[in-house]
């Protein structure tokens, strides 16, 4: 999810441009919660570095922490659905890595308030 107010005409459009701090300039929220092994952000960075989806299995984790390394000033972690709904609401993110529901409720509450 992105504010589309920061990118206007011009979205990010793959997780390569997720990663592309340079054209998308801000902070980018990622999960960051202890020992959860669910799919997300290792699997965001290799797909990012050019690995075909078909190919990320097993994963290439020091291929992914690499990619994760290159864009670390620029990541915010949350440790809870609520707290990355939070930093898209708030603007602290221009773009975040957030479960489908907490992306809708953002997206209604960004609407609800004209932001």
């Amino acid at each position: 999810m992105y504010d589309k107010k920061k990118f206007g005409g011009n979205p990010p459009k793959s997780w390569a441009d997720f990663f592309n701090t340079g054209k998308y300039p801000g902070k980018r929220a990622i999960p960051g919660i202890p020992s959860d092994a669910s799919p997300g952000a290792l699997e965001a960075a290799l797909l990012a570095d050019g690995v075909a989806p078909d190919r990320l299995y097993p994963l290439n984790v020091d291929r992914a922490l690499k990619k994760l390394t290159s864009v670390r000033s620029s990541l915010v972690f949350w440790d809870t659905g609520a707290r990355s709904q939070q930093l898209l609401e708030s603007g602290e993110v221009s773009m975040a890595m957030v479960w489908s529901g907490r992306a809708y409720a953002a997206g209604l509450e960004l609407f609800e308030h004209g932001g």
